[in-house]
């Protein structure tokens, strides 16, 4: 199994785990970068007739699938193609932009799930979470969930899951109320720029841009985020990005690498000083108007 290192990422595993049990026999845990390595290790180490990969919560280059090529695959996952991709006729796959990644594996092995509440208020709260629905806000159960993974880790949070059957212990939520904190101290000290209806942040220095953005004063809708590295990311809460993210062609060189992302949201690494300048006055264009069109 492959899937992304994030909340959405492990509650795939999870429902995988529940449904299949030991025949599960290794997973690839990773971000973006580390998963065309990821699959190149898998296909030396198994052989096609002996195993079916199951692919959640990450986005394919055409690279990437013809790698996988050789293998059964089953593909659920719910981020825009960077470019046009062509699958093997013998995989399964499901892309579905408007449902995150953990939906996708719930609804396909619904029938090997068990009908507990609780797991289903924990799908429902991953999906509330990585879709950045409106209700956010005000669901501390997700975010809670988020802020525990982040503090424990991947395998660590598998743990506390299925120890603790998908709840929350009381002294956990704690937790984000901590990342509350900072995140007022942010918006109440004004550690942004603004230019109009767009925030921007140094994230070198600011953390938690997700959560940051869900309590920024209404008047906020498009954020950027400069992060460590030389990435950028940006997000909106009304506009649609992915015609923005096609439009980037022309900054484009070398050195950049998409990060994927959804519709709503994604960025670029290896950029130097120029080329984020040149993205976020984009950006700002193209978020101007606030229109879906």
């Amino acid at each position: 199994m492959f899937t992304h290192y994030d909340l959405d990422g492990v509650g795939c595993y999870l429902l995988a785990k529940i449904a299949f049990k030991e025949r599960i026999i290794n997973v690839f845990a990773s971000g973006y970068k580390k998963t065309t390595k990821n699959f190149h290790i898998a296909v030396n180490k198994y052989k096609p007739e002996n195993v079916v990969f199951l692919i959640t919560d990450l986005f394919l280059t055409q690279e990437d699938v013809n790698i996988l090529k050789p293998f059964k695959a089953v593909y659920l996952d719910h981020h825009p193609e960077v470019e046009p991709i062509e699958y093997p006729e013998h995989w399964i796959v499901n892309r579905n932009l408007e449902k995150c990644a953990t939906t996708l594996v719930w609804e396909r092995y619904k029938d090997k799930l068990p009908k507990i509440e609780m797991l289903e208020k924990f799908v429902k709260a991953v999906e509330t979470y990585d879709l950045w629905k409106p209700e956010l806000k005000n669901d501390k159960y997700a975010l809670s969930l988020n802020a525990l993974f982040w503090k424990k880790g991947f395998w660590n949070f598998v743990d506390y899951m299925f120890e603790n059957k998908f709840k929350i212990k009381a002294e956990d939520y704690k937790l984000f109320d901590e990342k509350l904190k900072f995140i007022e101290k942010v918006i109440n000290e004004k550690l942004y720029i603004a230019e109009g209806d767009v925030a921007i942040f140094d994230e070198r220095e600011i953390d938690y841009p997700m959560e940051i953005t869900l309590f920024m004063p209404e008047n906020f809708k498009h954020f950027v985020f400069l992060k460590p590295n030389n990435k950028v990311s940006f997000r909106s809460k009304t506009k649609n990005l992915d015609e923005f993210f096609k439009g980037l062609d022309g900054l484009k060189d070398k050195r950049i690498i998409s990060v994927g992302g959804h519709s709503y949201a994604g960025g670029f690494e290896g950029i130097n000083d120029e080329i984020c300048e040149k993205a976020i006055y984009a950006f700002i264009q193209y978020v101007s108007g606030d229109s879906n069109e």
